[in-house]
């Protein structure tokens, strides 16, 4: 079979594969479609290590085809996507429930050989798997682009009637800004630079300000005092320094990014108690459901579907993962 592998200092190639065959405890995915992400490209410039000859990709939607003899809940031909990552479900973590704190969780497209190819392994399926009828396509973003949002909505304490900016306008800070009006909040303010990413974050209900403008003397000319939390998903000292700066005294700043090596206000942050919290992908079946049931009551799945701007074959992969840092396109898919 066809996969993308990376084989360490930027090297990504597409080249044929063995076909993977299902253990005892595992399942065999046909997939479908596989989200780029900016972890992919991560993994390329060295902000995030991976396993030198992996197979990349942690975002998917596919098809059942084949089951170990001790897995079960799943049969062939059932449509399923997938967290990330594997839980362990048994540590101290997992238990309350914050899967995403797991200490012993293993990682789709960095550890182990991920989604970008044409069948993909899954160890401890019910661990990571869910089944569904939503459209594969859209069903490939609510693992992690989805998920990652919504989670940093719960982070950020919204409530109805409250007002958050966003920094950013990619896959992750449009999956913020349709969970926070979901939500009913206020004033959902998304800031980029990008004129492309911003007509399609005003599109799905946003208040887009073009970055590039003050849009600090904005956000105060409409909230007085500033809003109850910054969403940042950007990652640049530049975005963490405005977040500091939209966000009320006593407000929030969550980052869902991965940030280089930055440098924090802490005296603004004393003085005024804001809080700085992290929020990464939360994983597990208990919380697919839970995003599945969001997106399917809050009718989501065509604006999803909206930040789907480009698809690639398998066999243009690499092409995909390395035209990802582009700000005229959204969410791109690999297609099998």
């Amino acid at each position: 079979m066809l996969a993308i592998r990376f084989h360490g200092d930027g090297d990504l190639r597409c080249e044929e594969a063995p076909n993977p065959r299902v253990t005892e405890s595992s399942l065999l995915l046909k997939i479908a479609h596989a989200g780029v992400c900016g972890t992919d490209t991560a993994i390329l410039t060295g902000k995030v290590r991976a396993r030198p000859g992996v197979t990349l990709g942690h975002e998917f939607c596919g098809s059942v085809v084949d089951i170990g003899d001790r897995v079960s809940g799943f049969k062939i031909g059932d449509r399923v996507f997938g967290s990330p990552s594997i839980p362990c479900l048994d540590c101290h973590y997992c238990r309350r429930g914050d899967t995403q704190l797991c200490n012993r969780f293993t990682m789709f497209g960095v550890e182990i050989d991920g989604s970008f190819a044409e069948y993909m392994l899954v160890p401890s399926a019910e661990r990571v798997l869910v089944t569904t009828a939503i459209d594969e396509k859209v069903a490939s973003l609510l693992g992690d682009t989805m998920a990652t949002g919504y989670h940093a909505v719960e982070q950020a304490g919204l409530a109805r009637g409250q007002t958050v900016a966003v920094l950013g306008a990619g896959p992750v800070g449009c999956a913020v800004l349709m969970a926070a009006l979901a939500k009913n909040v206020k004033d959902v303010y998304i800031i980029a630079r990008s004129r492309y990413r911003l007509d399609i974050a005003e599109k799905l209900g946003g208040t887009a300000l073009d970055a590039t403008q003050d849009v600090h003397r904005r956000v105060l000319q409409d909230t007085l005092f500033g809003v109850d939390a910054v969403v940042e998903c950007a990652g640049a000292q530049v975005t963490l320094d405005l977040a500091t700066r939209l966000v009320r005294k006593g407000g929030r700043i969550v980052v869902t990014s991965i940030m280089p090596e930055v440098n924090f206000l802490m005296q603004d942050l004393m003085i005024n108690e804001k809080h700085v919290i992290g929020a990464f992908c939360p994983t597990g079946p208990a919380y697919l459901r839970k995003i599945q049931r969001f997106v399917e009551e809050n009718g989501l799945q065509s604006k999803l579907a909206a930040l789907i701007s480009h698809e690639f074959a398998l066999k243009n992969g690499v092409e995909a993962i390395r035209s990802l840092d582009s700000t005229e396109r959204m969410k791109v898919l690999i297609n099998p």
